[in-house]
């Protein structure tokens, strides 16, 4: 679902928690950074500056590709 939601625009970690009915920062903690940091299946929009106010999430090629190996068009 946050592959998906991300693929078809970027939202910060705040308004997916708000989307998915989770903490912030156990969403942050157990999904948005092992996507980003482990899988490569997310990126920040503003990577330079990790706490930019505007901070997002978006999914990467690589989340692309998986979403698509999935069967799940955009």
């Amino acid at each position: 679902m946050i592959l998906w939601l991300c693929a078809i625009r970027p939202y910060s970690a705040e308004q997916l928690a708000t989307l998915l009915g989770r903490q912030m920062t156990a969403l942050k903690t157990n999904h948005l950074n092992p996507l980003r940091e482990q899988e490569g299946l997310l990126r920040y929009t503003h990577p330079e500056v990790i706490n930019h106010p505007e901070q997002a999430y978006l999914t990467t090629e690589t989340g692309r590709a998986w979403l698509a190996e999935k069967g799940i068009r955009l």
